[in-house]
């Protein structure tokens, strides 16, 4: 969703008369979209607003600001913190950029607007192969950990016509793939009360010509149903992979986190998603050292890992966020505790990850030929139906084609073939 509003800023800007430049030093204006979900990426965007300091006074004229999650969550806080920053705008006025501008009035907050009112539909793309189009924006799920419903919204769905009319612009424009977004994006259409959903969604977004593939992202575990996992099998542009936060292996810490599943619920889901699709890959967001975990809770956690056999997951350590529940959750866990914990679960899911890309050498695998390999002109890289990489010797003609390629070799994060 952060590429996607990076995406939005940069379409805006362009229809504003800016051209874009790749040295901070040659800019009139300089945007930083942000996020909040970890105070790992505040510190960073705090890094490079002190960085960006000397640039700014040097230049009088240069407009400097903050955009996104992290505008909305601190406001004027980051007014106080930098006092050369221009513009500080939440990711819900995004849309208010052009007035703010053109008024020339400086610092402007822009951050009170509770849902996004409209979406972006005509974009400066960075690929020319892959879009992303969001379905839904904001969440009403308040988990104890995350800050997104206070940042982004309740859940806000847009209307079906324009998400079908959007993707059938992109496929004629020559895209193959689609990612549908939401922060919840298995809630699509619960609050537009019409009896649209994702399953719904997907049948008619197969439909379209020139589409080779769908994923979506992000669902959320309670909310795969039957008619989902039906709809997933049945469909052959819908990508054989889900990313399924599971964020613990521990019932404890599951009802601390307001997750609204247990793990006995969690593996039955994976077990019905695997019978009707057997080559499924499942990726996974997972939390160590939230408040209270313990030996045993982490030792769970590592059992899940052990037992779904995940593709991959995207490990953190819990980072507390103001604002929200778990902010004051007790007892704390230490610092030294937690990057164990973290070293000790990437070591497993590694191990995991491996394995499970090893056993695909020999076997032929469909490819979405989407770049060359900026290391190697002669190769391209693309992706699996299952979301591997894939690394093969082959010539830009080739990209945006689906294109079968044979595994002669596995590493960690990609594949090596040729193709067959």
């Amino acid at each position: 969703m952060n590429k996607y509003d990076s995406e939005v800023i940069s379409s805006i800007l362009d229809r504003e008369g800016y051209s874009f430049t790749s040295s901070p030093r040659e800019a009139d204006i300089i945007l930083l979209n942000t996020c909040s979900v970890r105070a790992h990426a505040e510190q960073r965007v705090f890094s490079k607003i002190g960085s960006l300091r000397k640039i700014r006074l040097k230049n009088p004229h240069l407009i400097l600001g903050i955009c996104g999650c992290m505008a909305k969550h601190l406001g004027d806080k980051l007014l106080r913190k930098f006092p050369y920053l221009d513009l500080v705008v939440g990711p819900n006025d995004l849309d208010q950029l052009p007035r703010i501008l053109r008024e020339k009035k400086r610092p402007v907050i822009s951050i009170n607007t509770p849902n996004r009112s409209e979406f972006c539909t005509s974009l400066l793309r960075e690929d020319k192969i892959k879009a992303y189009v969001p379905i839904n924006f904001g969440c009403s799920n308040y988990c104890s950990y995350c800050v997104v419903p206070y940042v982004r919204g309740e859940l806000k769905s847009r209307d079906k016509e324009e998400i079908i009319e959007e993707i059938r612009r992109l496929a004629k424009q020559g895209y193959k793939e689609i990612t549908l977004l939401g922060q919840n994006v298995t809630q699509y259409g619960r609050d537009l009360r019409n009896g649209i959903n994702l399953s719904n969604l997907l049948e008619e977004i197969e439909a379209i010509d020139g589409l080779k593939r769908i994923r979506f992202l992000t669902p959320h575990p309670k909310d795969v149903t039957d008619e989902l996992i039906s709809a997933m099998s049945r469909l052959s542009k819908v990508c054989e992979h889900i990313h399924l936060p599971a964020q613990a292996g521990s019932n404890k810490i599951l009802r601390k986190m307001n997750r609204g599943y247990t793990v006995e619920d969690y593996k039955q889901i994976v077990e019905r998603m695997r019978e009707r699709i057997p080559h499924l890959s499942i990726t996974t967001d997972l939390i160590v050292g939230f408040p209270g975990e313990d030996e045993h809770d982490f030792e769970e956690t590592l059992k899940l890992v052990e037992d779904i056999r995940f593709s991959a997951s995207f490990t953190f350590k819990f980072s507390k966020r103001p604002g929200t529940k778990a902010a004051n959750l007790k007892p704390e866990i230490p610092e030294d505790v937690k990057k164990d914990r973290l070293r000790i679960l990437n070591d497993v899911q590694r191990g995991i990850t491996l394995d499970l890309n090893k056993r695909l050498i020999g076997t032929r695998q469909e490819v979405l030929a989407e770049c060359i390999n900026p290391k190697n002109e002669r190769q391209l890289i693309g992706k699996t139906g299952q979301g591997k990489v894939v690394i093969f010797s082959g010539d830009s003609g080739l990209i945006g084609e689906i294109v079968h390629v044979k595994v002669k070799d596995a590493r960690l994060w990609s594949l090596l073939g040729e193709l067959s």
